[in-house]
């Protein structure tokens, strides 16, 4: 625990070392901003500090209209899945993720294209056939490490998290996540997603890649 400090001045938290300007991770305390603690303010932890800074950078990301979430650039193994599915969800085939989303360091919502592969005519497809046109497509499909930094940031921040900012500005109400396909004790594969079930309240479901519906994938142009 840091030193209880009495601040006369008021002091300066910089960090020069995070890469692309705006970028914002609810699994780290770094932030790329300059931020002034108010006179008087005591460190008791530094985790106070760090508070004040992520919601003073989020009131600033507001005012410049950016989604932007750093995703930590540790790869999820077979541990971290289990931890946060359990026995009920495991990846089906390790070897045929998407490396490509597996390599990203940071991911700009902004940028980021939410897709349903529907042609001219159809109301929905197939799990199976929306993979196969989504590999078909060249871009790169986000996966279990997009998800899990989305769902973190939604229980960390709530209301104001990236989902309800994509829910605002693109009327994203539910995403799935093709790069990493999963599979349940029973061996039937499934994509995960995450879906808004009323005003800033989300949740985390799978659906089976057999059945047919209209699901819109996130991906970046390959």
């Amino acid at each position: 625990m840091a030193r209880v400090q009495k601040v006369n001045e008021s002091a300066v938290l910089n960090d020069q070392d995070v890469p692309g300007g705006f970028m914002l991770s609810a699994l780290d305390s770094s932030l790329p901003v300059t931020s002034k603690i108010p006179s008087g303010y005591k460190l008791q932890n530094p985790t106070v500090a760090t508070q004040f800074l992520k919601r003073k950078f989020h009131r600033f990301l507001d005012l410049l209209g950016l989604s932007c979430v750093t995703i930590n650039v540790q790869s999820f193994d077979r541990c971290s899945i289990r931890d946060f599915f359990g026995e009920c969800l495991e990846i089906y085939d390790w070897d045929k993720r998407d490396l490509r989303a597996e390599r990203l360091v940071f991911i700009n919502w902004e940028n980021v294209l939410f897709e349903t592969h529907l042609n001219k005519g159809e109301l929905k497809i197939t799990g199976e056939e929306k993979l196969r046109r989504a590999e078909e497509s060249g871009n790169i499909q986000l996966g279990v490490k997009a998800f899990l930094i989305l769902w973190r940031n939604y229980i960390a921040y709530g209301k104001d998290c990236v989902l309800e900012k994509l829910y605002d500005s693109k009327g994203v109400e539910c995403v799935y996540f093709f790069g990493d396909i999963m599979k349940n004790p029973n061996g039937r594969r499934s994509v995960i997603c995450l879906c808004r079930d009323c005003p800033a309240r989300w949740s985390w479901n799978h659906d089976l890649l057999e059945d047919s519906c209209k699901r819109i994938s996130a991906s970046l142009k390959g």
